[in-house]
């Protein structure tokens, strides 16, 4: 799977910035910077991913994960061999450069390393606070076939219903 990174950045470095003053913009291309550099890391950080689970003979990668009362954390790493059989993903034997570290070209680091720390960054981008309150769980499907990543999440709240009677 081949990724045009500089088309990538050329797409969203030409978004429009709403007009206004000049400390309001100032926040607004910051946040937007922000959000190009993190959008790149994770279209870097899936291809790297991927690419590793083929070369380790993995076709699907599930990581469940669950947080309330300001407490999240990832609850299985399941990885499905090319054979069909099911294998915690710390049972991997593969690693990854890290896309997120440019200074020094990258460490290598486990996949099972690798994923979670790719999963959390989304976590935080996509439904940052989810271990808050209520908190929400969900599910990251890595599919290496489709080289696809999906994520399914459920928010949490408390909720009531109320009935008035006139009598």
């Amino acid at each position: 799977m081949s990724i045009d990174l500089d088309a990538v950045r050329a797409a969203l470095t030409h978004l429009p910035l709403p007009s206004g003053n000049a400390e309001f913009n100032a926040i607004l291309a910051a946040d937007h910077h922000r959000r190009e550099h993190a959008a790149l890391e994770a279209i870097g950080g899936k291809a790297a991913i991927l690419a590793a689970l083929a070369t380790g003979g993995v076709t699907i990668v599930t990581a469940t994960y669950d947080g309330y009362g300001d407490s999240g954390q990832f609850e299985e790493f399941t990885a499905v061999l090319a054979d069909g059989t099911s294998v915690p993903l710390s049972e991997v034997a593969v690693s990854v450069k890290a896309w997120d570290n440019e200074e020094d070209g990258g460490d290598d680091r486990p996949i099972a390393e690798a994923i979670e720390a790719y999963c959390y960054d989304l976590l935080d981008e996509l439904h940052g606070g989810y271990e808050n309150n209520d908190g929400g769980f969900g599910t990251f499907e890595f599919n290496v076939a489709a080289g696809t990543v999906q994520l399914t999440h459920n928010d949490r709240f408390t909720d009531y219903d109320t009935t008035e009677h006139a009598i």
